[in-house]
Parts: structure tokens; sequence; C-alpha cells
């Protein structure tokens, strides 16, 4: 009985090299601020609205982008990134849950937002016939 070669394909391997080399990811980063107003208990579960939040460029914002698969989050209360337990982003509030202690009037909150996206250095070059037309050179 003949063995099969574990090897793969070098073909596959040229024209998948030449695809992957046209792809990159681009993150994009967005972040929103808050200054507490008063003294915020967090003996209890706390609720600030995104419309008291401002984006980088100083401007209200409606609500936060949606926090889907290639996103994540992160918490800063005084400059200090927080546990992802401690709270939770919906589309129009950020919610902190009963950890305890008290954040102070005037204490900065930071909503940071990391976003990844797809792009393409040239899209002609992703259509299998290109592909294989370089790979025949």
């Amino acid at each position: 009985m003949a063995r099969k070669s574990s090897r793969p394909h070098k073909k596959f391997l040229r024209d998948f090299s030449l695809l992957i080399k046209n792809i990159y990811i681009q993150p994009r980063v967005t972040r929103f601020f808050y200054q507490a107003k008063h003294n915020i208990c967090l003996e209890k579960y706390q609720v600030i609205p995104a419309y008291q939040f401002i984006n980088d460029a100083g401007k209200s914002i409606k609500k936060f982008p949606y926090k889907g698969k290639s996103k994540y989050s992160n918490l800063y209360i005084n400059g200090i990134m927080q546990e992802g337990k401690a709270y939770k982003i919906k589309k129009k509030k950020l919610m902190i849950k009963n950890i305890g202690g008290t954040i102070y009037a005037g204490t900065p909150i930071v909503i940071e937002i990391v976003e990844f996206r797809l792009g393409y250095r040239d899209r002609s070059e992703l259509n299998p016939k290109v592909i294989m037309e370089k790979g025949r050179k």
C-alpha cells in the first residue's frame, strides 16, 4: 500500500501565501470620556447613560458602538483599568456592578473600544483567476 506524502502541495502554498500577503488587520480605537459630577457609591449597581460621555473629538454621543465579535472594551476609572466582570457596556449605558468603594466627584472615567477590521491591499488580486495566473508565471 503506497503511503501519501504528508507535505502540503507546493502550488497550494504559493497561491495561499499570495492571498495572505494582500490581507491585513486594521485596529480602530475609540475612546469615550466622562468626569464624575458627584460621588458615585459602588455599594450598589450604578448606571451612567451614554449621552453623558464625550468622544475623542469632544462631542457628545448618543450611544456606544455595538460590541461585537471583533471588538473588545476596557473601562478605566481614574486611569486604572477595571476587571471585565466589574462592568457592562450596553448601547446606551455603562453599568458598573456593586464592587464596593466610591468614585469621587471629578474622577475621570474612560471607555476604550477596540475593533479589528480586515483590509485588502489590492482587491483584484483576491480573484482566484488572478491568483492562478500569477502562480503560472
